[in-house]
């Protein structure tokens, strides 16, 4: 049996940018948003998605999620609507984390030595 914390360990990271090319579709995302926010964020964690960090640059029409996903449709649920709805263009890449990326190039560089 999986312990959450184990469930997150085997969840890709995941670096997520957005941008809105269209002020008007900013605002009315940043309205729809407010709301998400009063909710309490909802859909920022379920089975198989968890929102980690979301930082906003508001003033450029940008920001940045790091989130985890045990894969595509995960990421797709959360991601669609936004975009369905506001037009964001989101750049969605695999990430890891210090200790992977220490441990990946170790293995490596004892296979190359």
């Amino acid at each position: 049996q999986y312990t959450t914390k184990r469930l997150l360990t085997l969840m890709q990271s995941y670096i997520v940018k957005w941008k809105f090319h269209c002020v008007e579709k900013q605002v009315a995302a940043y309205q729809k948003f407010v709301e998400y926010a009063d909710a309490g964020y909802p859909e920022d964690k379920f089975d198989g998605f968890e929102i980690k960090f979301r930082y906003h640059a508001p003033g450029d029409g940008t920001g940045v999620i790091v989130c985890k996903a045990d894969g595509a449709d995960a990421i797709f649920k959360h991601f669609a609507p936004w975009r369905a709805q506001f037009g964001m263009e989101l750049d969605i890449t695999p990430a890891m984390s210090c200790a992977q990326v220490v441990e990946s190039h170790r293995q490596l560089f004892n296979e190359s030595a």
